[in-house]
């Protein structure tokens, strides 16, 4: 098993185009074409209301003469979402009791 820096060791520049495919949740989500042998930008983490994503799988530095599929997981965060419900319903209660008066 190699590690680190030396698994990208035997990356030959060439003039072919390789995938590095994004999948969020088992979907694709983002697919480039990267030369070999150029330096990978990591895709930033996706925004979702009251979801946070984990981590990716591992992303190369340096993109290999295959394809890459890179692999993230969103989870929900339960407290938050639970906490901007009750605070939107106490400002509608709110409201309501307002106009009402």
């Amino acid at each position: 098993m190699v590690d680190g820096w030396n698994k990208f060791l035997s990356v030959e520049e060439n003039d072919m185009k390789y995938k590095v495919t994004y999948l969020l949740d088992g979907e694709e989500y983002k697919v480039y074409e990267i030369q070999a042998g150029e330096v990978v930008t990591p895709e930033p983490d996706p925004v979702l209301e009251g979801r946070t994503i984990i981590t990716w799988s591992e992303i190369p530095w340096v993109m290999p003469a295959e394809d890459v599929t890179v692999t993230g997981t969103f989870t929900t965060l339960f407290f938050f979402s639970k906490v901007k419900k009750l605070v939107v319903f106490f400002v509608l209660i709110r409201l309501i009791a307002t106009f009402a008066a």
